[in-house]
């Protein structure tokens, strides 16, 4: 599912799955159109498990080579880059609730997509395309 932000020039997505595997088709057509890819650079220091770490990489490796594959530019987002848009930005889970409550203030439209605490993941994708919107695009 793809939802338009504010600026029609910003989309941000859900990562498409098939049971609990990538579904590296649908996301090579979903990324086909944009102009521009934007993606966390982050670590895995929470993943617990060699198992977890080798998904969290593969998924993080699988944007990037779509991406090149397609041609498209890709930048990566540090962390510490997109949470400027969460003042005081608290560890842990009041973290993720506070990424929350940001992405429906800035977009009361999404409040469905992140409500559930749940979906934090979706509404750091909203906040790094805000980011990217405000910042590098």
């Amino acid at each position: 599912m793809d939802t338009s932000l504010a600026n029609p020039l910003i989309e941000w997505g859900i990562m498409p799955l098939v049971g609990k595997e990538f579904d590296e088709r649908s996301l090579r057509i979903l990324m086909e159109d944009v102009g521009k890819v934007f993606i966390e650079k982050v670590t895995c220091g929470a993943c617990k498990g060699r198992a977890t770490a080798f998904s969290f990489g593969g998924g993080w490796y699988l944007l990037r080579g779509i991406a090149v594959g397609l041609g498209l530019p890709y930048e990566l987002v540090t962390p510490k880059q997109w949470q400027v848009l969460t003042p005081g930005r608290k560890k842990g889970k009041e973290a993720k609730d506070q990424s929350r409550a940001m992405a429906m203030q800035l977009f009361p439209e999404c409040s469905k997509e992140v409500k559930l605490k749940k979906n934090d993941g979706i509404a750091e994708a909203i906040l790094i395309a805000e980011y990217a919107r405000r910042n590098l695009v």
